[in-house]
């Protein structure tokens, strides 16, 4: 009768061994490995990353120092009002023209929720008095001016010979940081 019993004992005593050992142990050994895998798959990433980073660099480095103050000038990083005045005022001086009535207002009232653009937007309201054609020199000079500028609203009055006043509104843009 032991014969008989013995093996069975021994086979159950090893299942049960099995199950209530082996088992959970392969299964942390298995989450192991898959996190062993997240890993490194992480870890090849961050390596692409950085390559890609240092690749990013080395061309932004070689770009001209002269470039990328231009760039910022076309973009600037923060809503410079005085400076945006004194570029237009300089554009308005070279045709003979003075600005005035200048009236600033940030962003975009009108919008309802958060602004989520990545860019600020400020318009700039100003008055200028001159002649018809002296008006669509500064308007061509001010197109082609390295500052972003969106004109949104021109209205004008007449005056004295051939001279009249110009109500300018135009949009300038910043990127937020």
């Amino acid at each position: 009768m032991f014969k008989i019993l013995a093996p069975i004992i021994i086979t159950a005593a090893a299942a049960g061994l099995f199950f209530l050992q082996t088992s959970p142990t392969m299964d942390r050994v298995r989450v192991a490995e898959s996190e062993r895998v997240a890993y490194s798959d992480a870890e090849k990433s961050s390596e692409q990353y950085q390559e890609l980073l240092k690749a990013k660099n080395a061309v932004f480095n070689n770009i001209d120092d002269s470039k990328k103050e231009s760039l910022k000038k076309f973009l600037p990083d923060s809503i410079d009002n005085v400076k945006l005045i004194i570029d237009i005022n300089q554009i308005a001086s070279d045709k003979g023209m003075t600005i005035r009535n200048i009236s600033i207002k940030g962003g975009n009232g009108s919008s309802v929720g958060p602004d989520t653009r990545p860019y600020g937007v400020a318009t700039l309201g100003f008055s200028v008095t001159g002649t018809y054609q002296t008006f669509k020199d500064f308007l061509k000079d001010l197109e082609t001016s390295l500052r972003l500028i969106d004109v949104t609203s021109v209205s004008f009055s007449s005056g004295d010979k051939d001279q009249n006043e110009y109500n300018i509104e135009v949009n300038s843009y910043w990127l937020k940081q």
